[in-house]
């Protein structure tokens, strides 16, 4: 019942009301239609990791430093490039989208916002299909049925 009552579940106990972009999936079918929203989320779940991936590389002065026994190790490069390029990636694939498109995705999928915050309709609708790009470069279905069949 505490979890119901929480402004930003709406009466739901979905786990994706936790998240900016989980709300604006559920809440805008309008924006998803023809979607399988399960595989935007997907996407946006992939994108965020690798920012963050990305962050734990580029702000830290040893990054993904390997530790063993308590003693700091040797940078594992390799990780680390490999985090960077995932990261650089998938952004690029947003910018081949547009400067709007990259911008309201990265903000809906790497920056908190406050539960009640709801997104512009163009900054709801660039984000959605932002994540449309991002499904395609990770691989994943998101057409509905019937527009696969278009």
């Amino acid at each position: 019942m505490t979890a119901l009552a929480q402004h930003h579940r709406a009466g739901r106990l979905s786990e994706w009301r936790g998240t900016a972009v989980g709300r604006l999936l559920e809440d805008t079918p309008a924006l998803n239609r023809g979607c399988v929203t399960k595989e935007l989320h997907e996407a946006a779940n992939r994108f965020a990791k690798a920012y963050e991936g990305w962050r734990s590389a580029m702000c830290s002065r040893r990054p993904l430093a390997v530790v063993t026994g308590g003693i700091p190790g040797e940078e594992d490069q390799e990780r680390t490039a490999k985090l960077i390029e995932r990261y650089e990636a998938a952004n690029r694939v947003l910018q081949q989208q547009g400067h709007a498109i990259r911008q309201a995705t990265h903000d809906l999928v790497c920056d908190h916002h406050e539960e009640s915050w709801t997104p512009p309709f163009h900054m709801a609708y660039h984000c959605v299909e932002g994540l449309k790009a991002l499904a395609d470069h990770y691989g994943l279905d998101w057409r509905a049925p019937e527009r696969q069949a278009a």
